[in-house]
């Protein structure tokens, strides 16, 4: 699901660490362009690839009404992408410091400890935070074939590419 210019708030990346009880403070970058309206709340939710997704309290609700609502529950895929999305997330709000509270299950899915570095990376209407190790990781992939992932995409796949595939080669035979 794409989303359009207008909605673009959050970008760019942010290196911080997530202190010994799972706190982890909101970079100035990202707070400068919080909805006022969510008043320093979140939804924190498991995100795809190993990150969790941090969404304006204003912003998420934007996002269930838009989406989730959309999903047929009557619908075993649809019910399970409703299962994954509201069983695994949490409510979060920036304390005077600007800290937010990272529940442990949620660390644990990104890959992170406390007193580990970690990464926030804008997303447009809402930022993930991911570990340094992954990203440096993906920064390295996407560094490598960055002209491949923003050549412009002919009609009928003329002219495209896909980026290098750097996965292990599959022992399945075709």
């Amino acid at each position: 699901m794409g989303f359009a210019p207008e909605d673009l708030v959050f970008s760019g990346h942010s290196r911080h660490s997530v202190d010994e009880k799972g706190r982890v403070a909101i970079p100035k970058n990202l707070r400068k362009v919080l909805p006022s309206e969510s008043n320093g709340r979140f939804k924190l939710c498991i995100g795809h690839d190993s990150t969790i997704e941090i969404h304006p309290l204003s912003e998420w609700r934007g996002l269930e009404m838009a989406t989730l609502a959309d999903l047929d529950r009557d619908v075993h895929a649809d019910r399970e992408k409703l299962e994954a999305k509201l069983w695994f997330s949490e409510d979060a709000e920036m304390d005077q410091t600007n800290r937010i509270l990272i529940p442990r299950y949620m660390l644990e899915y990104a890959g992170l400890k406390p007193n580990s570095d970690c990464v926030f990376s804008g997303m447009g209407r809402y930022f993930v935070l991911l570990s340094a190790v992954e990203f440096d990781a993906r920064m390295q992939r996407y560094l490598k074939n960055y002209s491949k992932y923003t050549e412009k995409v002919k009609p009928g796949g003329i002219g495209t590419s896909k980026p290098e595939d750097n996965s292990e080669p599959s022992s399945i035979p075709k």
